[in-house]
């Protein structure tokens, strides 16, 4: 008997990781409002290398998708309600 394997195969929620800064078809804009939160919360507000923003997201792998969201949703001003 052939056992399904959960996350793995068709229809998984666990495909490879998106790695923000990395992503070709990434808009100017968004690049842009992701470098913005990272410099806000972890650069003070200096202005890196690309390479250094790869460092310092790399411990969020295989989440960094996720980071993201809640680096760009720190930016906006306006609470949401889900």
């Amino acid at each position: 008997m052939r056992r399904h394997r959960r996350g793995r195969g068709r229809g998984s929620s666990r495909g490879p990781a998106a790695p923000p800064f990395e992503d070709q078809s990434t808009k100017a804009e968004v690049f842009e409002t992701g470098l913005k939160a990272i410099d806000l919360h972890y650069t003070g507000g200096m202005r890196l290398p690309l390479a250094r923003y790869l460092d310092i997201s790399a411990p969020w792998q295989p989440y960094r998708t996720v980071a993201t969201w809640y680096l760009w949703r720190s930016l906006d001003p306006l609470p949401v309600e889900y």
